[in-house]
């Protein structure tokens, strides 16, 4: 996995052309979510190969081969290897800004995910309290917005 800086960079030398098909492989292949009110991610599952080589070439980021017969008692069982990309924190918000104007099912997700950056006061530590409720909520209320599109809430 490269480093959040390498990734930034190489966000930052895409061509418009590779940020539409980005905003593509989101909108069609991707999922754009927020972890456990602390992360943002994006991700995208496929079954090629080609796709996450152009992935990792253009972008970086996390690479993974997923198991056949994903979950506990899974039905599905998969006769192709199934591999997952992602990219999270600054290097996610910073994809979501780029191709914001290109998306169109994932735009009003990609919107509140914009919003979470909002909720973190860089250079400020909380002691023990952690951070003020207020932060809390707002994060969770975004978190419940960007992930509701994911389970098609939102159609």
């Amino acid at each position: 996995m490269e480093s959040s800086d390498k990734i930034l960079k190489n966000i930052k030398k895409l061509s418009a052309r590779n940020l539409g098909y980005m905003a593509a492989i989101i909108d069609g292949e991707g999922c754009v979510r927020i972890q456990r009110e602390r992360i943002l991610r994006i991700s995208v599952g496929n079954t090629s190969t080609k796709l996450f080589k152009f992935l990792n070439k253009k972008i970086g980021g996390e690479l993974f081969r997923l198991k056949r017969g994903m979950g506990k008692g899974s039905q599905f069982k998969r006769r192709k290897p199934f591999y997952s990309w992602r990219i999270a924190g600054d290097s996610a918000h910073f994809l979501l800004l780029k191709i914001l104007d290109d998306l169109i099912i994932k735009r009003e997700a990609a919107k509140w995910a914009l919003k979470f950056k909002e909720t973190f006061n860089h250079g400020v530590r909380y002691r023990r309290g952690g951070l003020p409720k207020s932060v809390w909520d707002r994060r969770k209320l975004i978190s419940n917005k960007v992930n509701s599109h994911n389970r098609g809430k939102n159609l």
